[in-house]
């Protein structure tokens, strides 16, 4: 490999402090004084192992040959930065896995991320049904980019030969970019559908990720999640799903974000259903929403669900503030429905909060925002900021990022 002192790009990140935790510094991504080392084909990639610090740039796309066994783990992340210079990894289609004791299995081009990946497009390999139980047994953890990120994964897409990206498994945890986000997810695009066949279990899906802990932060993002259960075990499947994440957990942050999550299912597929346009299901969160949209839409009819076009379920010690966010939601199912949030005793603000699917209240539970026709959801009444948005065909909100 060429080392190369990169004299003429520049690219800095004056990134936002979660509520509660995520390093407060803005920090310099690339700078002119950056050293890179150059990788132009597979052993260069597969050499990252050797140096999980490293500063790295691709130079050309790169086809992958082997099966790929992801880079950093649990106890040796990733830490380093990833440049794809807005080249391709392609073929990527994963090693199977003995997890250690105790713990799981984690897949992804990353295993375990707390660095920088930039400007990457992942193409993953077609396959019939990726089983994550044969690849690593049950409760695997996929994320396309990372199983686990804890750092910054900004301007990368995926996807592959297909639109779909099809999987079966007991009790996973599957998103669109990380399995589990810590981190930073930014400007990041797919349209790449999350299928299952065969769920079995409690499953976490989310079209970002499968499950938000405390520090993540979501901006300026794009992202379309089709999940299409088709479960053996009617009985004992619980799902948690969401445009965003399928749960969330600690403080999270979300803006100029637009979610849409679809689900078709089978009648009686799952034992409980938590689905929501941004979060399947919200535990002791401190979510901050601000200026985004979710087009959830819902064909099931589970023995229990709770559906909400921004969160499915929060429980009371929950603290969400949202500010001019807007929830299209299509639900034909006989699940209990809150417009924008279902819950019962929820510390919540709100401004300029509107939905459009009328609201089946639940108990001593509270339906919050304000319900309004599609035609009446312009840019200004909902109040975003048209640096940002703009109006689709049916005069709806639509991302212009």
């Amino acid at each position: 490999m060429k080392k190369w002192n990169t004299k003429s790009f520049i690219l800095l990140i004056s990134f936002f402090a979660s509520i509660f935790a995520l390093s407060a510094a803005a920090f310099a991504i690339a700078s002119n004084s950056t050293t890179y080392i150059d990788i132009d084909n597979e052993d260069e990639l597969l050499s990252i192992n050797d140096n999980l610090e490293g500063n790295y740039r691709l130079q050309s796309d790169i086809d992958l040959s082997k099966k790929w066994t992801p880079i950093g783990s649990k106890t040796k992340p990733f830490k380093g930065l990833l440049f794809g210079n807005g080249h391709q990894i392609r073929n990527i289609s994963f090693n199977s896995q003995t997890p250690t004791s105790g713990d799981f299995s984690y897949f992804g081009f990353f295993g375990y991320n707390s660095g920088t990946v930039l400007s990457t497009y992942f193409s993953f390999a077609d396959s019939d049904v990726t089983n994550l139980d044969s690849l690593g047994g049950s409760g695997a953890v996929f994320g396309p980019i990372a199983a686990v990120n804890e750092g910054y994964i900004t301007s990368c897409s995926w996807g592959g030969t297909s639109s779909s990206f099809l999987f079966s498994g007991t009790g996973v945890t599957v998103g669109g970019f990380a399995g589990i986000n810590r981190g930073q997810i930014k400007k990041c695009k797919t349209n790449c559908g999350l299928v299952t066949e065969g769920l079995f279990g409690t499953s976490f899906l989310g079209g970002i990720a499968g499950k938000s802990e405390d520090g993540a932060i979501y901006e300026l993002i794009d992202s379309f999640v089709s999940v299409q259960c088709h479960s053996q075990a009617a009985d004992s499947v619980v799902l948690y799903c969401g445009g965003f994440s399928g749960s969330c957990s600690g403080s999270v942050l979300v803006k100029n974000c637009c979610g849409e999550a679809q689900n078709f299912s089978f009648p009686n597929v799952y034992s409980n259903l938590y689905f929501g346009g941004f979060f399947g299901y919200s535990s002791g969160s401190s979510i901050t929403v601000q200026q985004s949209c979710s087009y959830p839409t819902v064909w099931s009819t589970p023995s229990n669900g709770y559906l909400g076009g921004l969160i499915g379920f929060a429980s009371s010690d929950s603290k969400i503030a949202l500010t001019s966010v807007y929830s299209d939601g299509k639900y034909f199912s006989k699940c209990y429905f809150g417009g924008a949030v279902i819950a019962s005793d929820l510390q919540i603000s709100s401004n300029n909060l509107f939905f459009t699917s009328e609201p089946i209240s639940l108990g001593n539970s509270f339906v919050y925002g304000n319900k309004i026709k599609e035609s009446e959801a312009s840019l200004s009444r909902v109040g975003l900021d048209t640096t940002y948005w703009n109006s689709n065909s049916q005069g709806k909100p639509t991302p212009d990022f």
